[in-house]
């Protein structure tokens, strides 16, 4: 039986998971932006989900109950 492998698999795992948060930092970002800015769509699902503040008002519901806003 052979099994191959990479030898030092949790020395691995820092450097994935940094890859991991950049590639969806990006597309987080990506989605957001446009070339006039930042679209801020506060009924859209990942928008909303992804803002604590906008405008002054706390905006992330599980945030708000948490503060008892």
């Amino acid at each position: 039986m052979t099994i191959i492998g990479e030898r030092n698999l949790p020395g691995m795992l820092s450097q994935n998971a940094s890859e991991m948060y950049s590639r969806n930092t990006t597309a987080l970002l990506t989605y957001l932006a446009t070339k006039d800015g930042f679209k801020w769509e506060m009924d859209e699902e990942i928008t909303k989900g992804s803002l604590i503040t906008h405008q002054g008002q706390v905006v992330h519901e599980t945030t708000k109950n948490i503060l008892n806003l």
